[in-house]
C-alpha cells in the first residue's frame, strides 16, 4: 500500500500546486479587471466556487499530502473532521455553483427579459449565496447525527463515513446522491441542451435572413461550435470528477461492501475538480483570455479594457 499512497501523495501535490495557481489567478482576474463587469451575473457563482476550491487547496490538501507520504493519517481526529467537512462543503458548493452558472447562461440567452426580473441587480449574488449556504447546510448534517466524518479507505484522507450501516447513514447517502449529484446533473443537462438548441435556431435564422456567407451567420456558426464543444468538455469534466462518488453512494445505499482502495478513489477523482473548474469556466472564457491578450500590449492598460463587442446573438454571455 505504501506505493499506492506515495502515488496518491505525488498526485495530490500536483493538484494542490496547480489548483492553487489556477484558482488564485482566476480570483485575481475576476476581482481586479473591469472586463468582467459585463458578466456581473456570472461573478458571484465563480467567486464562490473558485474561492472555496482555493481554501481546500491551501488548508486541507497539505494534510492529505503529508499523510499519503506517511502511509497513514498523521494528524489529529479534529483535523480529520475539519478536512472532511471543508472538502464536503467545497465539493457540494462547486457542483451547485456550476449548476447556477448553467442556469444563468440558459436564462441569459433564451429569456433575456425574464433574466432582468429573475437575475438582475443583486439577485445573482443572492442566488449564489443561497447555494453556498445550502451546500454548507448539507455539509453540516453529519454533525447532527446523520453520518459522520472519519478516515476513509487507505487512511490518508477523511470524508463521509462510508462504513457505518445505521439508518441515519443511509438517509445521508440518499441526500448526497439526490441533492449533490442527481438534481444538479439533471438541471445542467436540461439547461445546456436547451441552450444549444436555441443557438442552432439562431444560427439557422441568421443564415436564412442574411445569407450563409454573411458575417453574422459565420459568427453564429462559430459560436454554436464553440459553445457545443465547451458544454461537451464541461460535461466530461463534471462526470470525471463526480461520477465515482455517485457510484460509491449508490453502492452504499445497496449495502455493498467496498475495499479501502475503492473508498479512496472517488476522493482522488473529485480533487481533480479544483484544477478542471478554473480551466473550463475561466481559461475557456473569451473575457478571461482577452485579459492576457491585453497584457501583451505595451501600454498594459488591461484594467480599463472593455469586452470587445461582437455582432451576433451571444454578445452578453461573457463565455
Amino acid at each position: 500500500m505504501s506505493t499506492i499512497t506515495t502515488i496518491i501523495g505525488v498526485y495530490l501535490t500536483l493538484v494542490c500546486l496547480f489548483g492553487s495557481l489556477l484558482n488564485g489567478v482566476s480570483l485575481l482576474v475576476i476581482c481586479r479587471y473591469k472586463i468582467f463587469k459585463e458578466s456581473k451575473s456570472m461573478k458571484p457563482f465563480l467567486l464562490s466556487g473558485i474561492g472555496l476550491d482555493l481554501v481546500t487547496c491551501l488548508f486541507t490538501y497539505p494534510l492529505s499530502i503529508s499523510s499519503s507520504f506517511a502511509t497513514k493519517w498523521s494528524h489529529s481526529d479534529q483535523a480529520c473532521t475539519f478536512y472532511g467537512f471543508v472538502n464536503t462543503w467545497a465539493a457540494i458548493n462547486s457542483i451547485f455553483q456550476l449548476t447556477g452558472l448553467a442556469f444563468d447562461r440558459y436564462v441569459t440567452l433564451t429569456r433575456p427579459f425574464q433574466k432582468l426580473s429573475m437575475l438582475g441587480g443583486r439577485r445573482p449574488l443572492i442566488f449564489a449565496v443561497a447555494l453556498t449556504f445550502t451546500s454548507l447546510l448539507i455539509a453540516v448534517l453529519p454533525f447532527t447525527g446523520l453520518s459522520s466524518y472519519s478516515k476513509e479507505g487507505l487512511q490518508v484522507s477523511c470524508s463521509i463515513d462510508w462504513i457505518r450501516n445505521s439508518t441515519n447513514d443511509y438517509i445521508y447517502y440518499g441526500v448526497l446522491f439526490i441533492l449533490g449529484y442527481l438534481m444538479p446533473v439533471s438541471v445542467q443537462l436540461i439547461c445546456n441542451l436547451r441552450f444549444i438548441r436555441v443557438l442552432k435556431v439562431m444560427s439557422h435564422v441568421s443564415k436564412e435572413k442574411y445569407g450563409r456567407r454573411s458575417s453574422l451567420a459565420i459568427h453564429s456558426d462559430r459560436s454554436l461550435r464553440q459553445m457545443t464543444f465547451m458544454v461537451f468538455v464541461m460535461s466530461i469534466a463534471f462526470q470525471i470528477s463526480w461520477m465515482p462518488y455517485a457510484l460509491v453512494t449508490i453502492l452504499r445505499l445497496f449495502k455493498v461492501h467496498l475495499s479501502p482502495l475503492l473508498e479512496t478513489l472517488p476522493s482522488v477523482f473529485a480533487k481533480a475538480s479544483v484544477v478542471l473548474n478554473p480551466l473550463i469556466y475561466c481559461f475557456m472564457s473569451k473575457s478571461f483570455r482577452s485579459v492576457f491578450a491585453c497584457c501583451k500590449h505595451p501600454d498594459g492598460n488591461s484594467e480599463s479594457t472593455e469586452t470587445p463587442k461582437e455582432k451576433g446573438p451571444v454578445d452578453n454571455k461573457g463565455m
